[in-house]
């Protein structure tokens, strides 16, 4: 194969099929719907939060709801911890879909 790196073997031509199928098997990328699921962002000084959105926890790896009470306030970083909204959650309401 011209400009592939692969060393031609003429008395043993399945090396060459083998490193060609190391390359041409690598496994495909998740559909794009997939990988949007389970997206997050996290919420910027400004955003107003939604039912839905998380709230790191104490021990900085877990994620949680939110309690209720900070449901329509604005977030801010010097006041709260820092939270996230799902993607697809987020463009539905810019897109005025309704709901999170």
């Amino acid at each position: 194969m011209p400009g592939s790196g692969f060393r031609r073997y003429p008395d043993k031509p399945q090396h060459t099929v083998e490193c060609i199928a190391l390359y041409t098997a690598a496994p495909q990328a998740p559909a794009l719907d997939a990988v949007v699921r389970d997206a997050w962002r996290l919420l910027n000084t400004g955003d107003l939060i939604e039912p839905g959105d998380e709230v790191l926890h104490d021990d900085c790896v877990t994620w949680g709801p939110i309690v209720g009470w900070e449901v329509g306030v604005i977030y801010s970083t010097t006041v709260f911890v820092p939270m996230r909204r799902k993607v697809r959650a987020a463009m539905s309401a810019q897109a005025g879909e309704g709901g999170a």
